[in-house]
């Protein structure tokens, strides 16, 4: 008791590794190794004394995911994923597949399990997901989205994928012998009795983050999440608002 005053940390490589010369507290700044030293001072009651541990930072490992202009992606990993620095994606499941529309709810863990695939919603881009050093992560229930983790799967007429046609995003049935791409996710219908599945439920109600628009001049979305023009009438997103154009 009352000897953390006379604790102190060192590094033997800040600009790996730097720590609270105080508290301890360590901080990775780039790949490499270092050596933190905790020396006690020592006092009344202790003689001075000291231990060290070894650090090594490695890179972080992420999968790139490509968010087309209609605001959707799918995506799975053979590797845990984890989209904790992210919320500006919003992740989904597909539930049911009745009356050809795909029906979706919303995922709310931001830790996803190896060989899980996902529905994801965003802003058009390219983002980098982190893959967890755990393997540890959350198993959607109920969710009818099929991993292409590691390798393409090559079709054979009851796979789906996302697609936008003619301006309406969900599941089009894939010919047989094209190729599914790893890192992406699929349903698998049986009997072909559609040819496209259409989004319904919880990520038709679009609510894109950080479009910077600054009027309804400005960049918009129809509801199935894309790109429209100025001229466009009807129901747009604008800055993450529904808004009707006439």
């Amino acid at each position: 008791e009352g000897v953390e005053e006379f604790i102190t940390y060192s590094s033997s490589k800040p600009e790996v590794v730097s720590v609270d010369e105080h508290t301890g507290e360590v901080t990775a700044l780039q790949e490499g190794e270092a050596t933190i030293t905790i020396n006690f001072a020592g006092n009344d009651d202790y003689k001075p004394s000291s231990r060290t541990y070894n650090v090594r930072v490695r890179p972080l490992e992420t999968l790139e995911l490509t968010v087309t202009e209609a605001g959707y992606a799918t995506i799975s990993s053979e590797k845990v994923l984890d989209f904790t620095s992210l919320p500006e994606l919003k992740l989904y499941t597909i539930t049911a597949t009745n009356d050809n529309k795909a029906t979706t709810k919303e995922f709310s863990y931001k830790i996803l399990r190896a060989n899980n695939g996902l529905l994801v919603q965003a802003v058009p881009g390219t983002y980098q997901i982190p893959i967890s050093a755990s393997e540890v992560g959350y198993a959607p229930v109920g969710n009818l989205l099929r991993a292409v983790a590691n390798t393409d799967v090559t079709a054979d007429g009851t796979q789906y994928v996302l697609s936008n046609v003619d301006g309406v995003v969900g599941f089009r049935q894939v010919v047989t012998g094209d190729k599914i791409k790893k890192n992406t996710a699929y349903l698998r219908v049986a009997g072909g009795a559609a040819k496209t599945f259409v989004l319904d439920g919880e990520a038709t109600g679009i609510n894109l983050p950080n479009v910077e628009t600054p009027s309804a001049d400005g960049i918009m979305y129809n509801l199935s999440g894309q790109r429209v023009s100025k001229n466009y009438k009807g129901i747009v997103i604008i800055n993450g608002k529904k808004v009707i154009r006439k």
